[in-house]
Parts: C-alpha cells; structure tokens; sequence
C-alpha cells in the first residue's frame, strides 16, 4: 500500500473518530463547561472538566493536519506515527501544567504566533491525561476497520471544523477578574486589582466600604498595604528576573520604590523564589523585598537598597510589630532575626512550596511570637517565634502544594480572629476565632481576603467582592462598579 494511500486513511480514520457520538460528546463538554459552567460555577470538577474534553479530540484534529503533510518514511507507519503525535501530545500538556517554568516558553511562544492562550498551572490537572489512551484506542480502531459503516464528508468537515473552533475560542485570554485585594487599616481605604479587561486594568481604589470604586493606577500588580495605613499602598510588579515595586499614595501619586535594576535579562536563569514585599511595623521607611530567593532590604522607604544576605532561598518574609524582629522562609526553614535581618536564628525546618508562589508567612499584629507558617498543604503555629511549631490545620482537597499558595491575615481589631485561604484562584475561607488552633469554614470561596481596622472583612473571588461587617455572619456583595461584570 503507498504512502499516499496510508495518509489517506489516516486523515479518514481522524475524522471519522472525530464525527463520532464520543467525539461530539466532549467538544459539546468542553464548550459547555468553558463558556456556562466555569463562569457561573466555577470549582474542581469544571476545572478538571475542560481537560479531559479537550484531551480527547484535540490530538485527533492534529492528526488531521500532520497526515495532511509529507513526512517521509514515517507517514508509511501511521500507527507508529499516530503514537508520536499522542506522545508530544500529553508531553505538551504536562509541560502547561506542571510547573510555571515549562509552561511559559511555551505560552510565549504560542503568543508569539498570534493565539493568546491562558493557561493555568496545576499538576493535579495531569489527571486528565488518563483519556489518551481511550482516544488512541478509538483512532488506532477505526484505522484497522476495513469495512463497516462511514461517516460522510461534510460531516467529517463540519465536526473538524467545529473542533478546531472550539480549541480556539476556549483558549483566549481569561476572563476580568479580581486578582488582589488589600484595605489600608488606618485609611479605611479599600483596594483591588482588575486584570484581563478591555482597557480598564489597573487598581482601583474605595473610601466607601465598596459603595463606589474609582481607577487610581492602569499598571497591573499585587497590593500590599502599609500596615500603619496612612492612605498608601503599594504594588508589586511581579517578574522572576526584575520585579518592581511602586508605592501609591492617598492623593494619586506615584512613585517608584524599587528594588534596583538588577542588569540585563540573560536568555536562561534559575528561579529559586518568588517577589514578595514586607513592610516595618515599627517603620514604614524599613522595607523587606524578596527576589528570586535573596533578600534586600531598604532603610529610607525605598530610596536606596541592600542586599542583607539572606540565610537560604527565601520564600516569604513577615515582619512582627516589636523592633527588629523579622522571620523569613526558605525553601526549607523558618528564620528569624531581631536585628533587622543584620544576624540570622534558625528555628525550624519547614518543608516549603513551590518557589513561584509565596509560601504563607504571618505574624500576629500584636503578639511578636505568635506566628503562622504555610508548609506544603499543613498550617503550622508558633507562639514562641518558631522554636515549638505545631500543625494546626491540614487541607485535603486535590489542590497541588506545588500550585497554590496560603493566604494568611490577622485580624487588627481582635486578637483571636485570622482569616486564611489555601489555593490559587479558588478555595473555601477559612477563619478562626482563637488564635489560629481550630478552624472553619466561613462559607465562602475566596481568591483574596482583606482586613480593615475595624474588624470588616473584604474577600475577593475573580468577579465579585464581598464584605462581611464586624460581628455579623452573613457577606454582601460589594462589586458595584469594579469592571469585572461581564464575567458574572
């Protein structure tokens, strides 16, 4: 048999597979789940969903293609050709979900072509490559099958084009959404970051308990607010190479605080932490900034910067309220300094997360020993400063410790009240009502939580904010204005 006619019933047998009732199945899932459910009821399962859809038939469509083309000796061999295609197939897959530095050249490269493509790291998602292996077998089935009943050509057209289609239009940019949150404690001020707009990017900014939002920056970043409030706020501009930092005060203005330029981009670098921000209790002049795993440090509110040296690849950074008292995680312990970072104290060893993402570091407002440490998918206390750590919570959920991150707040109006959320653009919030030992569920799913100086709560999920009042249960819906309501 030529070359020519394997191609051919190679394209067939792609086709006919692809027109099937399993086929059609999954691209009504994937576009189902992709454009209603996930929008409107977003959770593990349609996170999951998607993949599995998708996995399915997106190898056939590339089948297509390929034995459209002349490969040589190889398109004499189809089957061994086909398992090619479903090798580089999960290959690629894995690559976008592993971890954020094997899927970033790719997305780069992907965008470079002209198809901006949103994807999201989390290797709990490499489930769905289970459904391979079902999708060969139905491809490799139809290709031996020399007789029985087949599918037309417009069919087979139509559901290649319709295919084709949906991995294209389920793959665009995501949708706006709210990706930081931050209240000032003295100000009353109220912060969020929109993302992902039509032109309306940037931070936006309420003084009326979420009644009305106005836009006060179109640069995109987290928030960080001074802990001793005074109507600022700053942004981080996170880069694994050169982040940057600005601090935005309560009249508009802008300025750039740094760190330093640290020199040209080289083609390849190891990343070995993510940007993360600290800011002095006793001194909003006294600045801690993380950068890929060293640390620097600022004495006249970013002006000027040091690298202190760091005692290991640091992770994350929480300044207490007493003098010079500073912790900071590693990659695999828990330090503490009460000189400002000049001498190190190890303290424990502490299994970290991925180094992409901060790994939940929180130290009470009041009480300079009382301290909460993110390790892997466990919550771990102190009230010593780190020398007795005990586990306090563990989460069981399928969320990937290498994927998520904890988001830890105190409450500054009552001691016994703190707030967490385990995850990364999801998850249950979490609170406590004495001191960090037991926990519950507030009821809500939340990307971000905030904390005002009276006791308010602010959470943020990627369209809506909430609030919940001091002293009550229930949580109102505080968007207004925010312009993110396409995506509710």
């Amino acid at each position: 048999m030529g070359s020519r006619s394997q191609r051919v019933q190679g394209i067939g047998a792609s086709l006919e597979v692809l027109a099937s009732p399993a086929s059609l199945i999954a691209i009504a899932t994937l576009l189902i789940n992709d454009h209603l459910l996930k929008p409107f009821a977003p959770s593990v399962v349609t996170g999951k969903l998607s993949d599995v859809a998708g996995l399915y038939f997106a190898p056939l469509v590339v089948l297509v293609g390929v034995f459209a083309l002349s490969f040589g000796g190889l398109e004499r061999r189809p089957i061994a050709f086909a398992r090619t295609v479903y090798l580089v197939v999960a290959g690629i897959f894995g690559a976008l979900k592993l971890a954020e530095a094997t899927a970033s050249p790719l997305l780069s490269l992907v965008s470079g072509l002209g198809f901006p493509v949103a994807i999201t790291v989390d290797p709990t998602d490499l489930i769905a490559l289970g459904v391979l292996p079902l999708s060969y077998a139905a491809w490799s089935a139809r290709l031996r099958r020399a007789a029985g009943v087949r599918i037309g050509w417009p069919r087979r057209f139509l559901t290649l084009s319709l295919a084709a289609g949906s991995i294209v239009a389920t793959s665009g940019p995501p949708q706006p959404s709210i990706t930081s949150l931050a209240a000032d404690p003295r100000a009353e001020a109220l912060y969020a970051m929109v993302e992902y707009t039509s032109g309306a990017d940037g931070m936006y900014v309420s003084e009326s308990g979420g009644v009305s939002w106005r836009q006060a920056s179109s640069r995109r970043g987290e928030l960080i607010a001074d802990p001793r409030g005074g109507g600022s706020v700053y942004v981080l501009h996170d880069d694994s190479w050169a982040p940057t930092l600005e601090r935005i005060t309560a009249d508009g203005r802008i300025a750039q605080v740094g760190p330093p330029d640290p020199g040209p981009r080289p083609r390849a670098f190891n990343v070995y932490g993510p940007s993360v921000l600290a800011i002095a209790p006793w001194d909003p002049e006294v600045l801690f900034f993380g950068r890929n795993g060293t640390l620097l440090r600022s004495l006249n509110g970013g002006q000027s910067w040091n690298d202190i040296g760091a005692p290991g690849e640091v992770q994350d950074i929480a300044a207490s309220s007493e003098r010079g008292l500073l912790y900071v995680l590693t990659n695999r312990s828990l330090y503490r300094s009460k000189d400002g970072g000049e001498r190190w104290t190890f303290m424990a060893t502490v299994a970290s997360a991925s180094v992409l993402w901060p790994g939940g570091l929180a130290v009470h407002p009041r009480d300079p020993g009382l301290v909460l440490v993110g390790s892997r998918k466990d919550l771990l206390r102190t009230t010593d400063g780190g020398m007795v750590l005990r586990t306090v919570y563990t989460d069981t959920g399928p969320g990937s410790p290498d994927a998520a991150r904890w988001i830890i707040r105190f409450d500054p109006s009552d001691d016994d009240h703190v707030y967490v959320v385990f995850g990364r653009g999801c998850c249950p919030l979490l609170e406590s009502r004495d001191r960090g030992i037991t926990w519950s569920e507030t009821g809500i799913d939340a990307t971000e939580v905030a904390i005002d100086s009276r006791g308010n709560a602010y959470a943020a999920g990627s369209v809506r904010v909430l609030r919940r009042v001091a002293g009550r249960a229930e949580w109102v819906d505080i968007t207004g204005s925010l312009p993110v309501t396409r995506s509710r």
